[in-house]
């Protein structure tokens, strides 16, 4: 990637299409096998997250303190549906709005018709992803949070965040109400998402794992371990999950009842990607290592591992049929500047 460091990316299931945000504040697009698109929108700033709806129509990226707003299919000149707006037809995509306070962490909606903002303060802003007009503003009271991640459920009614200290919320949209607020006893939550049927709320931070029931608000800490949850992923049927964190070290999780299945040291410092397999009956891990190693979910045995040299791997997504990995790196050489790359690698031993 020849703007260094990818510090986000985003993935269009419909279209195929992969954008990527880099240190130098480009956005750069790549079709379904990993080939750059002759397309780069270049900002200003730094883009520090990115979100795409459902349909691949809506991007939005995170600026320091803006958000913009654009159509990757428009920029690109190919077809796109005009919106219909009460002044007529208008598509005026790609905007910009200026907020006073710096964006950590951003969510587009699954419908692309909201956009959230989690900011500096304790304060989540959405906006309508049209005109940038504040929708909702959103408070968590009590004490100030950065938000580190947000996620919109499939309905798109409720927002999950989480953050520093360490805070998990859930929001009803609508209202801007508080559903659920659990302090999870760390100094921070890196990560948190939904289970694919929405019925429970999964976390990691900084010295715990831990699992919600959003009806209940009950919390289950899966561990305390000593040190840094980075990375957490659920297999597809959602029996099984793994995290993984700042000492090498994976975790298998039964999901019901919840329950350690086991656990696997492996020579990294650092757990920086996780993805299922489609079938999940196998997990792939990466590291800052350049090792990026298959592991059976049945046995917790390694299947085979490839070695990427220099580099840190950032990001793991399969394609569907499970034959394929999409990885995201950044060189790690001394002396050099920050590379970033993306490759398509067999899956297949």
């Amino acid at each position: 990637c020849p703007g260094g460091r990818i510090f986000s990316l985003a993935h269009s299931p419909t279209d195929r299409l992969l954008v990527t945000a880099d240190r130098q504040g480009c956005l750069r697009f790549w079709d379904q096998r990993c080939l750059p698109i002759d397309l780069v929108f270049e900002s200003r700033f730094q883009i520090s997250d990115l979100s795409m709806d459902n349909a691949g129509s809506t991007l939005v990226a995170a600026q320091g303190s803006h958000a913009t707003c654009l159509e990757p299919r428009m920029l690109m000149g190919l077809p796109t549906p005009f919106l219909k707006q009460k002044d007529g037809y208008s598509s005026r995509f790609p905007v910009r709005w200026h907020r006073k306070q710096k964006t950590h962490a951003l969510a587009l909606s699954h419908d692309g018709q909201l956009v959230a903002c989690g900011e500096t303060s304790n304060q989540i802003s959405v906006l309508d992803a049209k005109t940038g007009i504040m929708a909702k503003n959103i408070i968590l009271k009590e004490s100030p949070v950065y938000f580190s991640s947000l996620v919109f459920s499939q309905d798109d009614l409720r927002l999950l965040a989480s953050g520093v200290p360490g805070v998990v919320a859930l929001f009803d949209v609508a209202t801007s109400e508080t559903l659920l607020r659990i302090d999870a006893e760390s100094e921070q939550v890196l990560d948190a998402t939904f289970t694919d049927d929405e019925s429970r709320i999964l976390f990691g931070g900084n010295r715990v794992v831990g699992s919600i029931e959003p009806e209940t608000h009950e919390i289950t800490r899966l561990s305390r371990p000593p040190f840094l949850v980075k990375c957490i992923a659920v297999s597809p049927d959602e029996k099984i999950a793994v995290s993984g964190g700042d000492n090498g070290t994976l975790t298998f999780w039964k999901c019901s009842p919840w329950e350690e299945i086991g656990t696997i040291k492996t020579s990294a410092d650092l757990i920086c990607s996780i993805a299922f397999a489609p079938d999940g009956q196998t997990v792939a891990v990466g590291t800052n290592n350049h090792k990026l190693t298959f592991w059976s979910v049945d046995t917790l045995q390694e299947l085979f591992s490839l070695s990427l040299k220099h580099v840190v791997i950032s990001a793991l997504a399969f394609e569907q049929s499970g034959a394929y990995l999409a990885v995201g790196t950044s060189s790690l050489q001394q002396g050099e500047p920050i590379q970033g790359q993306i490759e398509i690698l067999s899956a297949v031993r």
